[in-house]
């Protein structure tokens, strides 16, 4: 799903007709750059985040069980 997501901003991108003016060429190239970046940022993600979000609840857990008296 990302990578549809990901190949039709791409498209859009890539389609546009910026002439000769070559700041624009480069703003184009950056924009394009960008996508990729995001593209592996969110690769990264998804396979780091199940791995420490388990650990984040245990405080609240132990807060919840000791009725809000003891916070780690």
């Amino acid at each position: 799903m990302i990578f549809i997501l990901y190949t039709v901003a791409m498209f859009f991108v890539l389609q546009i007709d910026f002439g000769k003016t070559l700041l624009l060429r480069l703003i184009a190239a950056v924009l394009a750059a960008g996508l990729t970046l995001v593209l592996f940022i969110l690769g990264k993600l998804s396979t780091l985040t199940h791995k420490k979000a388990k650990y984040i609840y245990e405080s609240y857990q132990r807060l919840l069980d000791s009725d809000f008296r003891r916070v780690d």
